[in-house]
């Protein structure tokens, strides 16, 4: 076999890799950060005399006044953000007075405190892309404007405020406090259920407070702040947080073998892998068509023989299956099929409602663990194809029956009324699909093979591809051991910051657990400096990358298959 020059290419996307790595795998952290804006808040901060890292977004006019107290808030371990000079509703401005208002509270602040201003949040939670293309020529790193459930900006890096799953309340006091007039108790208990939910899907607590109304309530703070404390997890402040996030600590480097291009010598294949020093293999063993390359395949055990000598390397070997889309199964099984909107059937997609689709990936999963030696399973595919899919009676069942609906929803409820509840409910049974997974993967692997799943490049950045795809980063995080983002190379100007905010997003959700990028290059004739600078962001901002091309990557004369 003679190894095409894309598959010797690989060798330059394959990099070493680290991890960000809490000091506590139990513990998530905490972001609190005040809106310091009115004269009220001075006397408050100094009522509050917060003794835990944190991040001030402050507006000019404020700092003006009290230069003293924006110094001392200046300490090392907090970050000092910009709240606008003048606290406007900044969509009513034109693009002149946007830019003084970001341009003058940053230099003003910068001045005053002697450190520098990269993080912005907007008054009011308002803006537009001009604002936020603004903060980016101007030097801004990150903001802070969006609710978790609905970040949706590829511009600069986004830490949004904190939500209950559900949407149903953001991490605010004046939500809290102001709005719903909630007790100190109940403000208290609603932050320590907020962290616990972000504890468990290992992802970071993000607060937004405004110190002359959470003053109210300083006990409830304090108590929150022991809580905290007392689960062994740390306070940071915002560019703190982003150090530790793209600064990681562990390598991988990976290569996934598509086996659908055809049969080859695996001898020839591994001795590629051992000069390019990968660590983990990615080995297909079903595709979406449905075809297997494991056991009694018509293409005989491929899978089987490739993965004795991977192996016999010292190499870290995953199966790698299409969880959802399979033609051949759905050919012998019509009814497992999704159901789109007009109540017709899929004839690739199963759909992950029907509990005879589980069953049937996971006696898939359940044959290759008890058959091979396998360090992992990747699901691929986990996910709907469009909006359009699935509306199966299973799926809008369950969703009435979880959310005591007293009627079955139809489809005008669903996207109207119960839009909200039925996009998490679609996230959370893709998620409950990769949990049934995982159950059999502990069981048969004894607790020493890994669980990943892939899922969108873009869902990190785009509240709407969760909507569609279903793939809730923190939901199916959290029924994973780790997450393989599909990064797609073009070596197009200005990829690698695109990259660089889809990683700070995936990896703001995924929490502890690290992430492993796939990387397609289907850039053939793509600018070479180009792609070797967004390669270098995938470095800073994943644990691994994985190389999948999208041609051959190795071919087999007729000779060859005797």
């Amino acid at each position: 076999m003679i190894l095409k020059p894309r598959f010797a290419l690989a060798a330059f996307f394959a990099f070493f890799l680290s991890v960000w790595n809490p000091v506590a795998a139990s513990s998530s952290p905490v972001l609190l950060s005040f809106d310091v804006e009115e004269a009220a808040d001075e006397p408050a901060l100094r009522q509050l005399n917060i003794a835990v890292p944190a991040t001030f977004f402050i507006t000019g006019n404020f700092a003006l006044d009290h230069k003293a107290l924006v110094e001392s808030l200046a300490k090392p371990e907090n970050t000092i953000g910009s709240h606008s000079f003048s606290h406007p509703h900044l969509k009513n401005l034109d693009e002149k007075m946007i830019k003084e208002e970001l341009a003058s509270s940053k230099s003003l602040l910068e001045l005053i405190s002697g450190k520098h201003v990269l993080w912005f949040r907007a008054p009011y939670l308002e803006y537009d892309l001009r604002v936020m293309r603004d903060l980016k020529a101007l030097g801004y790193l990150g903001d802070s404007s969006d609710k978790d459930s609905w970040a949706n900006q590829d511009v600069v890096c986004e830490i949004p405020i904190s939500n209950f799953r559900d949407a149903s309340l953001i991490a605010s006091d004046y939500d809290m406090i102001e709005e719903k007039k909630y007790s100190s108790h109940q403000f208290e208990n609603s932050l320590r259920k907020m962290y616990l939910e972000k504890e468990n899907a290992g992802q970071p607590l993000v607060v937004l407070l405004h110190p002359r109304i959470v003053a109210k309530y300083p006990e409830a703070l304090k108590g929150f702040i022991k809580f905290v404390s007392k689960r062994n997890a740390r306070f940071l402040s915002f560019e703190n947080f982003r150090e530790e996030v793209v600064h990681p600590h562990r390598s991988y480097k990976a290569v996934w073998l598509d086996l659908s291009h055809g049969i080859f010598n695996p001898d020839s294949l591994v001795s590629g892998l051992d000069a390019m020093g990968v660590t983990d293999v990615f080995l297909m063993a079903k595709d979406e068509q449905g075809n297997r390359y494991y056991g009694n395949s018509d293409k005989g055990d491929l899978f089987g023989k490739t993965l004795s000598l991977l192996k016999s390397r010292g190499l870290k070997v995953h199966a790698w299956i299409s969880a959802l889309a399979d033609r051949k199964a759905l050919e012998k099984h019509p009814a497992w099929g999704m159901k789109a909107k007009d109540g017709q059937g899929s004839l690739d997609w199963m759909s992950p409602a029907n509990p005879e689709v589980a069953s049937y990936t996971a006696e898939t999963v359940r044959m290759l663990l008890r058959t091979y030696n396998l360090d992992g399973v990747c699901l691929d595919n986990l996910a709907f194809p469009n909006a359009n899919y699935d509306y199966s009676k299973e799926i809008v069942k369950t969703f009435k029956e979880r959310n005591h609906i007293g009627h079955l929803p139809s489809l005008s409820d669903l996207m109207n009324d119960d839009y909200t509840l039925w996009c998490i409910w679609r996230s959370q049974v893709i998620a409950d699909f990769a949990g049934k997974i995982r159950k059999t993967v502990k069981r048969e692997g004894k607790g020493h093979v890994e669980l990943s799943s892939t899922l969108s490049g873009d869902a990190g950045i785009d509240y709407r591809q969760p909507e569609i795809s279903g793939q809730n980063i923190a939901m199916l995080n959290s029924n994973n051991d780790f997450l393989v983002p599909d990064i797609t190379l073009s070596g197009k100007d200005g990829e690698s910051e695109k990259v660089k905010l889809k990683l700070f997003a995936i990896r703001f959700r995924a929490g502890r657990n690290f992430l492993m990028a796939r990387v397609r290059n289907c850039a053939e004739r793509g600018n070479a400096s180009t792609i070797s600078v967004t390669l270098d962001e995938l470095k800073k901002g994943s644990d691994g990358i994985g190389f999948l091309s999208n041609q051959p990557l190795y071919e087999k004369t007729a000779a060859e298959l005797e």
